[in-house]
């Protein structure tokens, strides 16, 4: 993913303005900017010595 997951999170909450429906495409989405938020949080903790 290039985008920030800020900037997905808002597009895919447009979407979801429109439509309050989550599809699956829209959850798979969702889940994948999840995935990556918390992968650049466990990425940040490790260079802070953080050990969870």
């Amino acid at each position: 993913m290039d985008t920030h997951p800020a900037d997905q999170l808002r597009k895919l909450m447009t979407e979801l303005n429109r439509e309050p429906q989550l599809n699956k495409t829209q959850t798979k989405a969702l889940v994948d900017i999840l995935i990556d938020m918390a992968d650049r949080i466990q990425t940040i903790e490790q260079q802070q010595g953080e050990d969870y």
